[in-house]
């Protein structure tokens, strides 16, 4: 294949988590250089990087880095968030949703990232990362300017480790709830040893250095509410020694005041019955700022927390961090906002930050791209990926797990929610069938829908009505492809295996047969064409000549954390594109070789792949990269 071209790029995010850390002198210049540029193409969604800021620019630190964690890893920006760079090899941190900083990353450079899969280290400032923790997804993270290092869990409470994470101690002696929510330590911790967990039943505190826990007082008394007692997040005044000042976030109780070190606490006024999900001190020349995350905007205050005023934010926030007199928020799904006016205004700061959780790929018979987001709503470019609309109302806050189009150009899309059906530049589209669908496939002029519960609906008008077609007991359907005579290759997972069906058509009914059965292991990839049939598992392809042939397996060689994607299937010339975690791959023989059709400047991990056929000319691959990025090369 010829070199890939990358046509768009969609920017944005769920951002979860943002930290901070100084950049001494002597910092490596891999580290202190600012976010790579990415230059525009005709394709692309965002405009290109600006360049470093100098160090006199008001709004940016000049001896700091920003640290965002994503569902696709961790982020990294040396101009106080103005642009991002991936810190590694996009999912090399899949699901991260807190990160901490070392005191200093030119001194050891070191992060520490927790998210579903528990806690992840780097000593090279986000290149590489090594598992530390495994087990209990971990929900919060904190560490003192001497090192050590507090990790809240979601069922073993919090963690404890002095030597960067190698070894740990459970830390729960006086805990009744081990759901660590959120963590915070004095910034003079190694005197006063005092730090803060919160967990959703309330607040505990230590004063032995995390070694035991003593529940804190609720406001009023009133400690049979659980949503008022819900902690969400916490922070610890810079000034902690003079003031004793700590703020809680809680659920539905709002903000939480304490102003002798965690003794007593009061609510804020202005903040009564808030869902609270962020905080913030300033620092530098941001310090006696405060900024507060609510489900009805950003809080701040510019006098330590005395008064407050409630503006309007972009979206849901889920982190702030200061950064100069800039304030930057994590949002859901909309990536990161800044803003240098205390709350009052905001812009965007997403370039070249590729969050998004886009897995479905589709190109349609009139080259309209299509692609589809897990996190909800579908964008489609109908002038090859110079120009993208957002989808309809109706699918932008339903994850979208499946796309296929109908006989008549129209397209349909599975959601939890149900079957809906529309155009791909339609700004409405309307519910086709009220259930829970995983995957669609076209069949000749017929459309098929798998469900979670191990039901096949087929579709003769083009998606507007659906019939149960088969249904497949204790089974969840995960798959489906078609071959050239109709025969329907049905992929479900049942129990611990991975079951791939045929159904073939006879006379009045169908005749079902298990064709193959191996270890469960997802995704699970199909793909059809002509008559042959392939899926991928792991890093194996298995291919079937026919429905009536046996099956043959190919390894695909590289890494050893490749896993299949996607496949893609193309009579003319005949080919098999296969996406993987580490890139794409093509076989020419009918997939019993593959070669990575890779570069340095390529796609990288890839979630879905799509052939389009155009005339006169090579048909083209197209290839969704993790976070975001589009790409496409001629399959010659």
């Amino acid at each position: 294949m010829a070199s890939w071209q990358r046509v768009a790029t969609h920017t944005g995010g769920t951002v979860a988590s943002l930290a901070a850390a100084s950049l001494a002198a002597g910092t490596p210049a891999s580290v202190r250089r600012a976010a790579t540029t990415e230059a525009p193409n005709a394709g692309s969604t965002t405009p290109a990087a600006t360049e470093t800021p100098d160090a006199g620019s008001s709004d940016a630190a000049p001896d700091a880095v920003v640290f965002a964690a994503t569902p696709v890893g961790v982020f990294r920006s040396t101009d106080a968030g103005r642009s991002w760079s991936p810190t590694g090899r996009a999912g090399s941190v899949p699901s991260a949703e807190v990160v901490v900083a070392s005191a200093s990353v030119a001194h050891g450079q070191t992060l520490f990232v927790g998210g579903q899969h528990g806690l992840l280290r780097s000593t090279d400032a986000g290149r590489a990362w090594q598992p530390v923790l495994v087990g209990s997804p971990v929900l919060s993270l904190a560490q003192s300017a001497g090192g050590l290092l507090l990790a809240g869990t979601a069922t073993d409470g919090v963690l404890r480790s002095e030597d960067d994470g190698r070894t740990w101690d459970s830390a729960n002696a006086g805990l009744v709830d081990l759901e660590a929510t959120a963590l915070a330590l004095s910034p003079d911790f190694e005197h006063d040893h005092t730090g803060f967990v919160g967990t959703p039943s309330g607040l505990y505190r230590t004063r032995n250095s995390a070694r035991a826990w003593r529940l804190c007082p609720a406001d009023d008394g009133d400690d049979d509410d659980p949503e008022a007692l819900g902690v969400q997040c916490l922070a610890v005044s810079p000034d902690f020694a003079l003031d004793r000042l700590v703020l809680a976030g809680t659920l539905a109780g709002g903000l939480l005041r304490s102003d002798d070190a965690g003794q007593s606490w009061a609510a804020v006024p202005e903040l009564a019955g808030q869902s609270v999900t962020a905080l913030a001190f300033g620092r530098g020349r941001a310090r006696g700022r405060i900024a507060a995350a609510t489900a009805c905007g950003i809080a701040s205050s510019d006098d330590g927390g005395a008064s407050w005023q409630l503006r309007a934010a972009p979206g849901p926030t889920l982190s702030l961090l200061w950064t100069g007199d800039g304030l930057l928020a994590g949002q859901h799904r909309l990536g990161v906002v800044r803003s240098t006016d205390g709350a009052a205004t905001w812009e965007v700061a997403n370039v070249g930050l590729h969050a998004r959780l886009l897995q479905g790929l589709l190109v349609t018979r009139d080259g309209a791209l299509v692609v589809s987001d897990l996190e909800g709503g579908l964008s489609a470019s109908l002038d090859g990926g110079r120009k993208w609309s957002a989808g309809p109302a109706e699918l932008a806050e339903r994850p979208v797990l499946g796309l296929a189009e109908a006989a008549d150009g129209s397209l349909v899309a599975a959601t939890p929610a149900g079957l809906y059906g529309g155009t791909a530049g339609g700004a409405h589209w309307s519910l086709r069938a009220a259930a829970p669908a995983r995957v669609v496939a076209r069949s000749g002029a017929r459309l098929l829908a798998g469900l979670g519960d191990g039901h096949l609906l087929a579709s003769d008008d083009a998606g507007r009505t659906w019939q149960t077609l088969h249904h497949l007991a204790a089974a969840e359907i995960v798959g489906l492809a078609a071959t050239a005579s109709g025969v329907l290759v049905v992929a479900s997972v049942e129990g611990q295996q991975v079951v791939v069906w045929r159904g073939e058509p006879t006379g009045g009914g169908w005749q079902w047969r298990r064709w193959l059965a191996e270890p469960a292991r997802l995704p699970v990839a199909l793909a059809a064409c002509g008559e042959a049939v392939w899926v991928g598992l792991g890093r194996r392809v298995l291919r079937a000549a026919g429905p009536a042939a046996g099956w043959q397996t190919t390894q695909l060689a590289g890494s050893d954390g490749l896993a299949i994607t996607a496949l893609a299937a193309a009579p003319d010339p005949a080919a098999l594109v296969a996406a993987t975690s580490t890139g794409v791959y093509v076989a020419r023989d009918g997939g019993a070789r593959f070669a990575l059709a890779d570069d340095h400047d390529g796609p990288g991990r890839v979630v879905a792949v799509a052939i389009a056929a155009e005339p006169q000319h090579a048909p083209r691959v197209y290839a969704l990269g993790l976070g975001g990025t589009l790409w496409s090369a001629p399959l010659a």
